[in-house]
């Protein structure tokens, strides 16, 4: 469903936009850290649309994923329709503020020391 949304809403093509391993640039760290960006709950399909929407280049690199050993699943009870949920409002919010509002549009352009 997430890779569908990503597809429609930025043309782009994402394999798997929910593994949660990200890794940033310094000028996409800095843009999160500054402006307090970093949706820490939910850091999935709602982050790649922001970057890609406001002109960060994404790239995706092949990772080996290992079965869960420890810990509780967030696949359980009603967590995954609220996870969702969050994910698909998260996404409402960032086009309403990059489309509608204009917010960062083309701060992905711009160098790290002007963010």
């Amino acid at each position: 469903m997430f890779r569908g949304m990503i597809r429609v809403i930025t043309g782009e093509r994402i394999s798997d936009p929910t593994t949660g391993l990200q890794g940033l640039s310094r000028k996409a760290f800095l843009y999160y850290s500054k402006y307090n960006h970093f949706d820490d709950k939910y850091p999935d399909a709602n982050m790649l649309i922001q970057m890609m929407l406001i002109q960060f280049k994404v790239v995706e690199i092949p990772a080996v994923m290992h079965p869960r050993t420890e810990g509780k699943s967030m696949h359980s009870g009603l967590k995954p329709f609220w996870y969702m949920l969050r994910v698909i409002y998260s996404v409402l919010i960032i086009l309403i503020q990059v489309k509608l509002l204009k917010m960062d549009v083309g701060v992905g352009l711009k160098s790290a020391d002007k963010i």
